[in-house]
């Protein structure tokens, strides 16, 4: 998770003076949608151009690693493989109550 570098420190800190609060109640939603922004970038700068067909190729193909909040990302994507992360079986629908993760077959 966020924190074990100064960016995902940074990214921690600057989440709570915005939001003012304590804790990131949904830190494992927030951190990976904030390094996808750092995927894109690197996609477009590298793609010369904000063109769909251009940014996949380049997402299939980024040259050099992305330094995340969470990780630095080698080669994340393939023309075969859009899964950034590998294991989804650990993946849960859930959502945000009083500032809690819930989850979804208990918000009720």
């Amino acid at each position: 998770m966020p924190g074990a570098s100064a960016k995902g420190t940074a990214f921690v800190d600057n989440f709570k003076k915005t939001y003012k609060v304590e804790r990131i109640a949904g830190l494992g939603w927030a951190a990976p949608g904030y390094d996808s922004v750092y995927l894109l970038a690197a996609a477009i700068k590298q793609a010369g151009s904000t063109d769909g067909a251009k940014i996949r190729e380049a997402l299939e193909n980024l040259e050099g690693p992305v330094d995340g909040v969470i990780m630095r990302y080698t080669g994340p994507f393939s023309k075969d493989n859009h899964e950034l992360f590998k294991d989804s079986s650990k993946a849960l629908m859930a959502t945000i109550r009083k500032g809690e993760v819930v989850k979804a077959d208990q918000a009720k």
